[in-house]
């Protein structure tokens, strides 16, 4: 697998929980290529390497904190033997609070939609565009990408100027993170990170 997995979560993939193998021959116009190899469809669960117990802590290991939209995405398969999903979201940057990233960010996630098969990490729901966020990244040197602190820890979504924690959006995932956030004010959740 390429570099940017095992940055991201070295050795973290614990197990694929496959739901099914699908072979597509349709062309699939969202990637422009033709939908030959093999994609298993399903869950992954991963064992993150990293954990913060404080939003300051995450602040301070992130290089660079963003609120910013998701624009666009585009997912890809990576690996020889087990294909995995992943998708590179594009990040239009409103309000940089850590680092100097531009305009945009590409923002690397494990698990995506490729030929109508679907991957997904368990405790990291897939950002979506039009997705409104506060991400915590960290710059993968290797491929010039940035992926998100500890998967759901460093992602917190907006909505009407409130903030939300993974866990409090999704409980149903039994996300575990040191805290729960559900609609705090966005300029009080900002204030804490200036």
């Amino acid at each position: 697998m390429r570099s940017r997995i095992k940055a991201l979560i070295v050795p973290v993939i614990i197990a694929l929980a496959l739901a099914g193998v699908f072979a597509y021959s349709s062309r699939n116009p969202a990637q422009g290529t033709q939908c030959i190899q093999t994609v298993r469809s399903g869950s992954i669960e991963v064992e993150w390497l990293e954990g913060f117990d404080s939003i300051a802590s995450m602040r301070a290991a992130a290089s660079v904190v963003v609120v910013g939209e998701v624009i666009s995405s585009q997912a890809a398969l990576e690996g020889r033997l087990h294909k995995v999903i992943y998708t590179d979201h594009t990040v239009s940057v409103e309000s940089p609070l850590k680092g100097n990233p531009g305009a945009t960010v590409v923002v690397y996630q494990l698990g995506g939609v490729w030929c109508g098969a679907r991957m997904e990490v368990r405790d990291d729901p897939l950002m979506a565009v039009g997705d409104r966020l506060v991400l915590f990244l960290r710059l993968d040197s290797d491929t010039g990408e940035h992926y998100v602190l500890r998967g759901p820890q460093g992602r917190f979504v907006v909505r009407d100027h409130l903030v939300y924690s993974l866990n409090a959006l999704y409980p149903e995932r039994d996300i575990e993170l040191p805290w729960r956030i559900a609609g705090l004010p966005e300029a009080d959740f900002l204030a804490t990170l200036r």
